[in-house]
């Protein structure tokens, strides 16, 4: 569904703060596909998202997507244009809604998304219930403070409303950029049941960024190893699921030629 074909990203080029942040990535995510990604810092996996998306476009290579059988050239489309194709959620709760608006108008707005917004059109009665039924889902009590501010909300509550929000026109690829990151280890359980239980309602491809690398093997049926801008890694079905931690930091250091050195991610 989606295609990466040696896909190059250097930034600040012929500088000498030139960096090699993607090297020749090929990659394709199929529709059935919840892909996990990890590798330590500078590894060139939020820069792989970014290309996806349109935030940063490729220095050469190619970004495709498939919609209804036409491939779809992405490499040189705007961001905005991109937007009706995926959704998104960060690592920050703040990010991906507005903090001085009401849980519906939020998701008002996020029922336009490709669309041209107009605000008063989407707060009409009758979406009030389809919103309050799809928050209920979460058990979070946000179908009974649809007038709340969202800047009033837990980084929890906010996460899932965000999740919500990125899924409503069902997108064609969900990309999780360490979305659980920032959250408590209860609080992030609870946004990753809610992550897979959307995917699997809708049927939605995903790829998810984690530092954490029991829930790189633990979800998705995909796992995908960066390291240097490159994927030195990409496994998958049965042999992923067989996987245990020290079977990735093996896996790495055949792949990379020496060891995990970082933090965040082995303490994770």
């Amino acid at each position: 569904m989606l295609q990466l074909d040696r896909v190059v990203k250097v930034f600040n080029e012929g500088t000498v703060n030139e960096k090699l942040a993607l090297d020749g990535v090929s990659l394709d995510v199929g529709e059935n596909d919840f892909v996990t990604v990890i590798g330590g810092n500078g590894a060139g996996k939020s820069t792989l998202l970014n290309v996806i998306c349109g935030l940063h476009a490729p220095t050469s290579g190619t970004v495709s997507l498939n919609v209804d059988g036409v491939e779809i050239n992405l490499s040189k489309m705007l961001e905005h244009k991109r937007a009706k194709y995926f959704g998104r959620v960060f690592q920050d709760p703040m990010m991906g809604t507005a903090a001085t608006m009401e849980i519906q108008e939020n998701l008002a707005l996020a029922m336009l998304r490709g669309d041209r917004r107009n605000l008063s059109r989407a707060l009409k009665k009758k979406e009030a219930s389809f919103f309050q039924e799809r928050l209920a889902q979460f058990d979070l009590g946000l179908e009974t403070r649809m007038s709340s501010k969202v800047g009033l909300l837990s980084g929890g509550q906010r996460q899932a409303l965000t999740l919500l929000m990125a899924t409503l026109r069902r997108p064609r690829l969900l990309l999780l950029d360490e979305h659980t990151a920032a959250l408590d280890p209860k609080t992030a359980a609870k946004v990753m049941e809610i992550t897979c239980e959307l995917t699997a309602e809708q049927r939605i491809p995903a790829v998810m960024i984690t530092h954490n690398m029991k829930d790189a093997i633990k979800y998705g049926n995909r796992l995908i190893m960066m390291n240097e801008g490159q994927i030195i890694y990409d496994v998958s079905g049965e042999e992923k699921s067989s996987l245990h931690v020290r079977d990735l930091l093996l896996r790495f250091e055949q792949a990379s030629g020496g060891e995990l050195a970082n933090d965040r991610l082995l303490l994770a």
